[in-house]
């Protein structure tokens, strides 16, 4: 191919892909060679483009292939580009390079209209820099709206923007470099004495102080403790509380002889302060023996450790002091009246404090004890105490009255089945012993040791027990021939 061969080529330029970046892609085209310079046919195996920012000056390019269009991406929003395309024949020779062609990318401003053929309007358009850039202003920008830029003011600096700083919040609210700078504090809660004028302190993120010490001043006391002709406490009172105030070199006696204690003295200084007593000034009271805190008692007011025995009776008990010897183990004494080393009372409480009540007791015997009721004993009814005797005590078969025929003491008196309880009535019925029914006169009664009986059977037996003495008689009379008598 004759290398003066011009390609008859018209470059076609269109946006490929929108830009939602900063880089664009353009679609070029070109037409086909098919004859060298002479009109004779020619064989194109391909095509090369190159393309670059300024006409003529080509800096960048790439082979396309035997095509007829190619994209080019990467292309940067605002930027004209220069393109020049030339063929190549099988025999890699190359064509001159075709006409130029150019191309601006384009890129979406602020004027309310789709620039970059995407569908939106004004989309990520970055408006210039706000005057104020510090604290929270930092990277404050115009915006787009409604086709144009928006003025820098409190919308565009953000919520924490303030025109003059008021916030006590560690931030730099009106974006001058200083933060919480010359604010106006609010005023302490106390404003009499030594706290006049006082005001909260700003602790940045924090916030305003709490009013104490540091924002009173020096002279505040809590509670007035200095002689000074000051009101410390800004309570609108001067030198409240105390003794009295001294002028300097004064001295004044202290502590006193009771107990551990000891007369000394005190010195007024300088500031109308008295100086600490250099006698024995009473303690706290300890289990010693002593009266510490000189108040004229012993070891009073003072509780040991809690005892071992904490349940019933023993809940709350502690160790007692023994003056000089200390702390005393805990016995009967710390237990309390109440306190029995074995249970043995019936009154509703824990005494040996084991967490059972009245347990294991063993209960005065009732007033009868013999028949059936020999053995008992009361019941203990917890607080009201033992309980009275009765049918509960004495068993199932204790009696009030005897009614019963069963060769028992029913009624605890020393006699069984009295007062005609197993005799036949004159009705012809008697009582049916243990099972308590009725018989009549010709029903057969059964005494346990006794006979079987029959009330019918009364004059048979008479006459029977006639010959049966007679019987014997003869016997005898038998007996006393054979002897001889």
């Amino acid at each position: 191919m004759d290398r003066k061969i011009l390609i008859f080529a018209i470059f076609s330029i269109f946006m490929l892909v929108p830009a939602l970046s900063s880089a664009q892609t353009v679609r070029l085209g070109w037409n086909e060679v098919t004859q060298d310079t002479s009109g004779n046919p020619e064989t194109v195996i391909g095509y090369y483009l190159s393309y670059g920012t300024s006409s003529g000056n080509y800096t960048s390019g790439f082979s396309t292939g035997n095509v007829l269009t190619v994209d080019v991406p990467d292309l940067q929003n605002g930027q004209t580009y220069y393109f020049v395309v030339k063929a190549i024949d099988a025999q890699h020779n190359e064509s001159a390079w075709s006409n130029e062609a150019s191309w601006t990318v384009p890129y979406e401003e602020c004027n309310g209209l789709d620039d970059d053929y995407d569908g939106t309007t004004d989309e990520d358009v970055e408006g210039q820099a706000c005057p104020l850039q510090d604290g929270v202003c930092a990277s404050a920008s115009q915006v787009c709206s409604n086709g144009d830029w928006t003025p820098c003011d409190a919308s565009a600096y953000g919520s924490d923007y303030e025109p003059e700083e008021s916030r006590c919040d560690g931030l730099d609210n009106d974006c001058d470099g200083s933060t919480d700078e010359d604010l106006t504090a609010p005023a302490c809660e106390l404003q009499q004495g030594v706290c006049l004028g006082s005001h909260k302190v700003c602790n940045g993120q924090s916030g305003w102080s709490d009013c104490g010490a540091d924002e009173y001043g020096a002279d505040y006391e809590a509670e007035e403790t200095t002689c000074d002709s000051l009101d410390n406490d800004c309570d609108g009172a001067t030198d409240e509380g105390l003794d009295s105030c001294c002028s300097e070199g004064d001295t004044n006696s202290c502590s006193t002889d009771e107990g551990e204690c000891t007369v000394g003295q005190q010195v007024c200084d300088a500031q109308g302060r008295w100086s600490d007593c250099d006698g024995v000034m009473p303690v706290a009271e300890t289990c010693d023996g002593l009266d510490n805190d000189c108040d004229g008692d012993t070891d009073e007011g003072l509780s040991g450790d809690p005892c071992p025995l904490q349940d019933g009776v023993c809940a709350g008990s502690h160790q007692m002091c023994d003056g000089s010897g200390g702390w005393r183990a805990c016995d009967a004494s710390a237990y309390g009246d109440d306190f029995e080393e074995q249970e043995s009372r019936c009154d509703g409480l824990d005494n040996d404090c084991d967490g059972a009540t009245d347990e294991d007791l063993t209960g005065p015997a009732c007033p009868l004890q013999q028949g059936v009721c020999a053995g008992s004993t009361q019941v203990c009814a917890g607080t009201s105490g033992w309980s009275e005797c009765g049918a509960a005590s004495y068993g199932s078969d204790y009696e009030a009255e005897e009614t019963r025929c069963d060769q028992l003491d029913n009624d605890c008196d020393g006699e069984t089945d009295e007062g005609g309880v197993c005799d036949v009535t004159d009705g012809g019925q008697q009582d049916g012993g243990r099972d308590g029914g009725d018989r009549t006169d010709d029903s057969t009664v059964e005494i346990v040791g006794g006979c079987s009986c029959s009330s019918s059977s009364s004059a048979g037996g008479y006459l029977l027990a006639l010959i049966f003495l007679f019987l014997l008689g003869l016997g005898r009379q038998n007996e006393a021939r054979r002897h001889g008598r």
